[in-house]
């Protein structure tokens, strides 16, 4: 299994299209787009990506063939290799206008319901207002996470780098924390369970030593991101995740307009300047040209998985047993019988405990 969890590692190093997503020029084109918004002139940034070459292309389809051999004739292996397929088209995707239907169909689209309801209950005035409040640095939000992960009994770091936004990554064993973040109160305590979320997911899975339930299977993602969510909505910090996920169904929806007009949409909802940027942002990073209609595909699955625990609460703790999706606890009968190492009760309670050293200077 060694050499297997090898291969799996190695095919996704190359694979992690989140590296392939982020613009080189982010921060150049960042700031000339908010030039022009002070200028009251219409801006759309030119995006420019890693590119994926066609030596990593080759290299990535050996692996996963590799891989496949590897794990044999099995559904939840099936799926996973699936999963790998996804992510190397996606890669493929970025800087073209194929990236949006790529997107969309790993991912999905979020159907009129949805949008309605994320409408009725999207209200930017309800969002905690904790930017002149208390902070915290990025080094005490990392020593509450160690805090937690030692009182869960959990190989696990967390590191500060050089980044974009707080992100667990399975391969590290880590979650990274930008360095010269800080964190108001509400905030913190929704990355700790939300990112601390992803993390449990992802012990289980070692504990198991299964590269499915450690990496995940095909369409995990929705659970991945509905569950930590639907952990938010259960230890009172909701009022800061509902705008969230709620504009982020609405940015999707709407992802065929150009960059700037998306951007003055999101205002138009109520987001301030940072949020609707960052809204818009994600929807239409893998674009070069953000004029162009679509984007990267992805955001409705915070609030579709939501949607989808608040309806089957039951499956909350079936779902920690791996980075594994509700069609494969519904399809995998293999599933039903594990148990995870640490459950959602045990991580919810140390969560409960750590919270309260949230105390910034």
């Amino acid at each position: 299994m060694a050499s297997l969890i090898h291969l799996v590692e190695d095919a996704l190093d190359l694979l992690d299209f989140y590296d392939y997503l982020y613009p080189l020029n982010y921060e150049e084109e960042k700031a000339g787009f908010f030039n022009n918004v002070e200028e009251n002139r219409e801006y759309n940034p030119r995006f420019e990506y890693r590119t994926f070459t066609p030596k990593d292309q080759n290299r990535a389809a050996r692996l996963i063939q590799d891989i496949k051999a590897a794990l044999g004739d099995d559904l939840l292996a099936d799926r996973f290799v699936a999963g790998l397929k996804g992510r190397k088209r996606i890669i493929e995707a970025i800087g073209s206008t194929d990236i949006t239907g790529v997107s969309r169909e790993i991912y999905g689209f979020p159907d009129a319901a949805m949008v309605e309801e994320a409408d009725n209950l999207l209200n930017p005035k309800h969002i905690p207002d904790d930017e002149d409040g208390p902070r915290l640095s990025a080094e005490q939000l990392r020593e509450v996470y160690h805090n937690m992960f030692d009182l869960l009994g959990m190989d696990y770091d967390c590191t500060l780098v050089e980044a974009e936004a707080i992100r667990n990554h399975p391969r590290k064993r880590t979650i990274m924390i930008p360095e010269n973040g800080e964190y108001g109160i509400m905030q913190a305590k929704r990355v700790l369970i939300h990112e601390s979320t992803h993390s449990v997911r992802t012990h289980n899975g070692i504990e198991q030593n299964n590269a499915a339930l450690i990496y995940g299977t095909q369409g995990y993602q929705v659970a991945e991101e509905g569950l930590p969510t639907f952990n938010e909505s259960q230890v009172g910090v909701f009022d800061d995740t509902l705008p969230r996920i709620t504009s982020r169904v609405i940015a999707i929806n709407n992802a065929d307009l150009p960059f700037f007009d998306l951007y003055q949409m999101m205002r138009e909802k109520g987001l301030d300047q940072r949020l609707a940027f960052i809204r818009t942002y994600r929807v239409k990073r893998g674009l070069q040209d953000t004029a162009q209609p679509g984007g990267f595909i992805k955001d409705h699955i915070y609030f579709q998985g939501y949607s989808i625990l608040k309806n089957r609460p039951e499956l909350a703790d079936a779902l920690y047993i791996g980075k594994v999706s509700v069609e494969d606890m519904d399809t995998v009968p293999e599933l039903q019988d594990r148990s995870p190492a640490i459950p959602r009760s045990q991580h919810l309670e140390a969560y409960e405990q750590a919270v309260q050293h949230i105390t910034p200077d």
